[in-house]
């Protein structure tokens, strides 16, 4: 398990919470993501919060169809995906990739 202290929790969600407003990404506007539980997940989730925009997540376990029927209706402005790669017992995960509408 990876620590990370508070100063350094919000460090991460100001830097993304600037890079989404610089994609354009206004209060109200929707962000998705299909991301495992890990703390850039949780990062995108503070970071999207923070400039009052709607978060919606779904794991890779939902499959194709299901983060489709889940994504559509919400029209999101940023979409978010990580890599996971799981390596015997150790699991790592690439830095989150983004694609705009």
């Amino acid at each position: 398990m990876r620590r990370m202290s508070w100063a350094a929790l919000g460090g991460q969600v100001r830097i993304l919470a600037t890079q989404l407003r610089r994609m354009g990404v206004r209060p109200g506007d929707r962000v998705v993501a299909v991301l495992p539980n890990t703390p850039q997940a949780a990062i995108a989730t503070l970071a999207t919060a923070s400039i009052g925009a709607v978060w919606s997540c779904c794991g890779p376990d939902f499959g194709t169809k299901g983060v489709l029927e889940r994504f559509r209706q919400l029209a999101p402005k940023v979409f978010f995906t990580s890599m996971l790669t799981s390596m015997a017992e150790s699991t790592t995960t690439a830095a989150p990739n983004c694609a705009t509408s």
